[in-house]
């Protein structure tokens, strides 16, 4: 490692890949309100959802005895009305919503973001230089100005150097020979970002 340039060759698999997009969404959701960490966490919506839609449910089957039972002018009652009618739409919402969420954390999300070896996840030729930071893939060569850049993140396992607060260029920790270079790299890092 010189000041002039820093070098890097690193390997990310598919599983690597994940966890950075799971630390991102973490990352993310520090700067929420207490209302929308609740709204968005993985494990407490799902319980609503489902508890919302037993009842938007149960409304349902209130139209569908009415009918059934020929009992109309309850129906069409504009304060019954107006409520059921809330009532299917807020079901068939939520119904979709908890679709989307089911997508999105078991299967077809993480089949997404790992994509195909070479584009997103594979071997990485990393270059620092004063003037921008480029990465090489098999199938791709992206090449980022430091202005790019907002700032650094440390995690565990990875530096994360964040374009957006969703999306970064991350760095495996275990890339380095030791602490010594990570923090010159760290170091590097910083200045260009705020140089920038």
């Amino acid at each position: 490692m010189t000041i002039d340039g820093i070098e890097l060759d690193y390997y990310l698999s598919a599983k690597d890949r994940q966890r950075v997009y799971d630390c991102l969404t973490n990352l993310s959701r520090k700067g929420q309100d207490a209302t929308l960490f609740f709204m968005t966490h993985p494990y407490f919506m799902p319980i609503v959802y489902v508890f919302l839609s037993f009842m938007c449910i149960d409304w349902l089957a209130r139209i569908l005895s009415m009918v059934f039972a020929g009992n109309f002018v309850d129906i069409l009652e504009p304060s019954a009305l107006v409520s059921h009618l809330f009532g299917v739409i807020f079901t068939w919402y939520l119904l979709d919503q908890l679709w989307q969420f089911t997508a999105r954390y078991w299967g077809q999300g993480k089949a997404l973001r790992a994509g195909r070896e070479g584009v997103n996840w594979g071997n990485h030729q990393l270059s620092a230089t004063p003037e921008a930071l480029t990465v090489c893939l098999a199938a791709h060569r992206t090449v980022y100005s430091w202005a790019a850049f907002s700032r650094l993140e440390k995690t565990k396992n990875m530096l994360l150097l964040m374009l957006t607060p969703g999306s970064a260029v991350a760095v495996p920790r275990w890339a380095f020979k030791s602490e010594a270079e990570e923090g010159n790299f760290c170091e590097f890092v910083r200045s260009r970002i705020t140089g920038a």
